[in-house]
């Protein structure tokens, strides 16, 4: 799982953590703890209007990254890629990766970390808050990037996965 977060990184051309996706929206990490209530709203809007035309919940999030802009497949290292915060981004979900929130939510954040990175744990408390004010309309994909710098990041990763796998996730992360 490690691997494919890192290779899931690597194609959108991301070179470190943290980093942040709003329904495939991307958001770097400081516009994130500035700006995320705000396009978290703008998507659960989204949401709601994809909903009313008669898309059902459980396949809102699939519907709303389809047409998302395509990734560099199968890049071995990242290429710097200047990601459109206004764009669309082809993040799908999949099963068996650490989720809080209900999977039918309105707006779904895909969010890479690192668990040594400050940068990543101010980022998320912020989820933790957005999470705690819209529970039912939130929920939040973990994407583990460690970085090399951090020596205890892929360890951590690691355990972090392994307590997902036993429903420990959100106790774990904290």
């Amino acid at each position: 799982q490690v691997a494919r977060d890192r290779q899931a990184a690597l194609e959108l051309g991301l070179e470190g953590a943290p980093e942040t996706f709003v329904n495939g929206r991307h958001l770097g990490p400081v516009r994130f703890v500035d700006d995320a209530a705000v396009v978290v709203r703008e998507e659960i809007e989204r949401a709601r209007a994809l909903h009313a035309s008669g898309v059902s919940k459980a396949d809102l999030y699939a519907k709303l990254v389809e047409t998302g802009e395509a990734r560099l497949p199968g890049a071995r290292t990242a290429r710097r890629k200047v990601l459109d915060p206004g764009a669309v981004y082809d993040l799908p979900v999949g099963e068996g990766e650490p989720v809080l929130g209900p999977a039918d939510a309105l707006a779904t954040i895909v969010f890479f970390f690192d668990f040594e990175c400050p940068f990543s744990a101010r980022t998320f408390f912020a989820l933790e808050k957005l999470r705690a004010a819209n529970p039912e309309r939130v929920r939040v994909v973990f994407r583990m990037r460690p970085d090399a710098s951090h020596p205890h990041a892929e360890a951590a990763a690691r355990v972090a996965l392994a307590a997902a796998e036993l429903g420990a996730f959100e106790k774990y992360a904290r």
